[in-house]
């Protein structure tokens, strides 16, 4: 799969997943009485919007000294999945999430005289394995609230696809070119929600938190040649200055979950 669909193909399993609930939320002709108290394991399936830290730190430190840009990253999406035990107190979730940061494309980079050296289309994605404790601070048979937290790991992929101008590969000395890479990171985040029954044995969560993911090093998946020297499978990308290419993933966002108590 490129790299470059992953944003395409995370906007339709989110649509899929928020889709589900529409379909199974038919009544019963016998539907057991819900009461928190007697639910144990659930299913759920949500997606989030938010913004995010990572600005244009996936290419602009490695793009030439000087140059200029006239776009960043500033918002993600997000889909998760997973299964839910649900205690007196607490609540413990086991799942995973798919962060999708908005694509980038038609990045123009120019010089400082303003001179048009390359296009460029840059894509982020992440795919999140974690455990979340949620502590319940108020209960009630068919609604609950509550603050919760998260530890994971990152699985992150980059790809950045240069287009140059002939401005920009008397410059650089540089063909055409697409820098893919992966990293991992630690993932945390913190949360607070309400939990409210939606129809029958389903219920629907309203989260607001803030997720940290920094990413202090990747590593190349292709051989090629970037601005920055060549770069071979499995050897740290790099900075136009040697240092590693650091990403945050950062930021606070808002989610929708349905949980489907079986």
């Amino acid at each position: 799969m490129r790299i470059k669909n992953t944003a395409t193909i995370g906007a339709s399993v989110l649509f899929g997943l928020l889709l589900l609930p529409v379909l199974v939320a038919v009544p019963t002709a016998e539907a057991r009485v819900f009461d928190f108290k007697s639910e144990s394991f659930a299913l759920y399936v949500g997606g989030s919007f938010g913004s995010i830290n990572a600005g244009d730190g996936a290419y602009a430190l490695a793009s030439g000294h000087g140059t200029q840009f006239d776009k960043k990253v500033q918002s993600a999406t997000s889909a998760e999945f997973g299964l839910i035990f649900s205690a007196t107190r607490f609540v413990l979730k086991f799942g995973g999430e798919y962060l999708m940061p908005r694509t980038q494309t038609g990045i123009t980079g120019t010089s400082a005289a303003g001179a048009e050296l390359f296009t460029l289309n840059s894509t982020v994605a992440a795919f999140i394995p974690m455990g979340n404790l949620e502590l319940l601070f108020w209960k009630g048979a068919t609604s609950r609230g509550y603050i919760g937290g998260g530890y994971g790991q990152a699985f992150v992929t980059l790809s950045n696809e240069y287009l140059f101008t002939a401005a920009g590969t008397s410059a650089f000395g540089v063909a055409d070119y697409k820098e893919m890479a992966a990293g991992t990171a630690p993932f945390y985040q913190t949360y607070f929600g309400w939990e409210f029954l939606f129809t029958d044995t389903a219920t629907l969560a309203f989260q607001l938190g803030y997720r940290s993911i920094k990413v202090e090093g990747l590593s190349a998946t292709q051989p090629v040649t970037a601005i920055t020297g060549p770069e071979s499978n499995n050897t740290s990308i790099i900075n136009m200055d040697g240092g590693q290419r650091s990403l945050d993933l950062g930021g606070g966002y808002a989610n929708i979950n349905f949980r489907f108590y079986l």
